[in-house]
């Protein structure tokens, strides 16, 4: 069996020095984790997020940014509760039925299939983002996101950190 190094899941750059920059890796560590929840209740998902949030400061990965313990509380909270609403229960709805136009049947299949589309909610992401932090009292901070598929990303790691692979977060303070 193979063994893991711990090395090759941890970011090579700098850690984040400012707010900002230790709240995106913390939401983009959450939410990879959480995508792997099975059943993911809102215990579950507090779980999760208490003890990835913990993980990361035990480590020391937030000791050159600014974040207090009562700013982990409070983005902790901010993430409970978004999580939970993006993994409420759904009930069961029927399958399509036969009146259903097949055209509209196969633009469905077609966006299953495709391992590129991944819809975004912007409208959503900046709500996000703006109450994270007006809850941590950064009203004049700036945060800055750009979606990109592996291949932008990898062009973007080999360009500043000379790392020619991709991977699922490139952070700048």
């Amino acid at each position: 069996m193979e063994s893991i190094n711990e090395n090759d899941f941890r970011y090579p750059g700098p850690k984040p020095q400012t707010k900002e920059a230790g709240i995106v890796m913390l939401a983009d560590s959450v939410e990879a984790a959480s995508r792997a929840l099975t059943d993911p209740t809102p215990s579950r998902i507090n779980s999760l997020v208490q003890r990835i949030t913990n993980n990361i400061f035990l480590d020391g990965q937030l000791e050159e940014c600014e974040l207090t313990l009562k700013d982990l509380q409070k983005i902790q909270e901010s993430f409970n509760r978004i999580l939970t609403a993006i993994f409420h229960q759904r009930i069961d709805y029927p399958l399509s039925t036969s009146s259903e136009s097949p055209k509209k049947r196969n633009d469905e299949d077609l966006d299953s299939k495709s391992a590129k589309h991944i819809p975004l909610n912007l409208r959503k992401i900046r709500r996000v983002a703006q109450r994270i932090l007006t809850e941590l009292g950064l009203l004049e901070a700036e945060i800055s996101l750009l979606f990109v598929n592996d291949l932008q990303i990898q062009t973007l790691n080999r360009r500043y950190l000379c790392r020619d692979k991709p991977t699922n977060v490139l952070a700048f303070p």
